[in-house]
């Protein structure tokens, strides 16, 4: 933002620049009302480095959700509605595996 701020100021004042980068906030609300082109020059350098802000953040945001298509395998959830259902299932699978037989268990 320096840069832009130095780039836009340049032809209004240049000393500007840098109380206006000290603190941009402070320095269009209260020095300069809209419509000035001082106060014009500070919004156009923060929307720049917003918009280029904004840009990386959704690149990054894009890489994330691409690797997570690309690299998670098939994902495969249980028919089941809980974890002791689930467990039991597991427990049956792995008893008929093993090559055992179910135990009869009364569940009330």
């Amino acid at each position: 933002m320096p840069k832009l701020i130095d780039e836009y100021f340049a032809p209004i004042n240049a000393t500007l620049g840098i109380q206006a980068y000290r603190d941009p906030i402070t320095f269009a609300k209260v020095q300069w009302p809209m419509g000035t082109p001082e106060r014009a020059a500070i919004a156009r350098a923060q929307d720049e480095a917003q918009r280029i802000i904004v840009i990386v953040g959704t690149c990054v945001c894009a890489l994330g959700l691409l690797s997570t298509i690309f690299f998670i395998s098939n994902v495969k959830l249980p028919d089941t509605q809980s974890i002791e259902e689930n467990e039991r299932q597991a427990e049956e699978l792995a008893n008929e595996k093993a090559g055992k037989t179910p135990q009869v268990v009364n569940r009330l």
